[in-house]
């Protein structure tokens, strides 16, 4: 059987900087780094500047926070 999703730990998933993390999600940057300090949307914060994140984290997150509103 073949799996279709990559696994999370594949460079690939990581998103390097607010603006590709706002690009992904469709939203503005100043919106992202509301969310990131909210912790709605997991990510690290590498050296002085460098913020990033997975891609597989971000759709987690932003699902369940979907699911917790509908209730």
């Amino acid at each position: 059987m073949i799996n279709d999703k990559q696994p999370a730990n594949l460079p690939g998933d990581l998103l390097w900087g607010v603006a590709a993390i706002a690009d992904y999600i469709g939203r503005e940057r100043r919106s992202v780094y509301y969310l990131i300090s909210k912790g709605v949307i997991p990510a690290k914060k590498l050296g002085a500047k460098t913020i990033c994140a997975r891609r597989s984290e971000i759709d987690r997150a932003l699902t369940q926070g979907a699911d917790r509103s509908k209730r």
